[in-house]
């Protein structure tokens, strides 16, 4: 596959599609592809990057940034600084939850008439070793991938679950059961993580 961003899809501001293929687009982030979402907002552009990612039946897909924080909420300062966690999707608009130092969180879902959306994939991971719920090795190399971590590899983790599909980026530690394919590895980068318990894994590496 091509290891270069690519508009796979692209909608107007009525949330309809000008360009490209929203069951195109859910099947690439299915298959472990990186994901970013292009804005034109008022007075402004923006390119959002996704950590991680949500593929349910058919074409739908989500993206979940878990990076940001803020002081300002509901348009005065917060006492303390916050964490915001927002999921995008083809519907025209997006959730906000804000999780407060004190464990107060606040969902604050919204719609936001931005100019275009366009969604870019960039499909450049291979799977490396995949395992069922209770732990035991469907396809590949336990060994392997603990070789490719070894060297700096960078990690990504698939956990099938009912319904959906969720992909983790740039994980520490090796998945264990219950269900996740386990390595979508890349040819350089580092690897960072968390310990996730997936119900079926994939860990898959990206190709260089």
């Amino acid at each position: 596959m091509a290891s270069e961003w690519v508009l796979a899809l692209e909608q107007n501001q009525k949330s309809e599609v000008t360009q490209g293929s929203s069951a195109a687009t859910a099947e690439a982030v299915r298959n472990g592809a990186d994901l970013r979402l292009f804005l034109i907002a008022q007075g402004y552009e923006e390119t959002l990057y996704f950590q991680q990612t949500y593929v349910g039946e058919k074409d739908t897909f989500a993206g979940l940034m878990t990076h940001h924080h803020s002081y300002q909420h509901r348009g005065s300062l917060a006492e303390q600084p916050y964490f915001s966690l927002f999921k995008y999707d083809t519907s025209g608009s997006f959730s906000q939850a804000k999780w407060m130092l004190d464990n107060r969180t606040f969902d604050e879902p919204q719609p936001y008439p931005y100019g275009v959306y366009r969604w870019f994939v960039c499909d450049r991971w291979r799977v490396v070793y995949e395992h069922d719920a209770d732990g035991n090795c469907v396809s590949g190399d336990l060994d392997k991938l603990k070789e490719h971590l070894r060297t700096g590899r960078t990690l990504k983790v698939s956990q099938r679950a009912k319904g959906y599909l969720r992909t983790l980026r740039r994980l520490r530690s090796m998945p264990t059961a219950p269900n996740a394919r386990s390595a979508i590895e890349p040819g350089s980068g580092t690897s960072e993580t968390r310990n996730p318990r997936p119900r079926n894994s994939t860990a898959g590496e990206r190709k260089s």
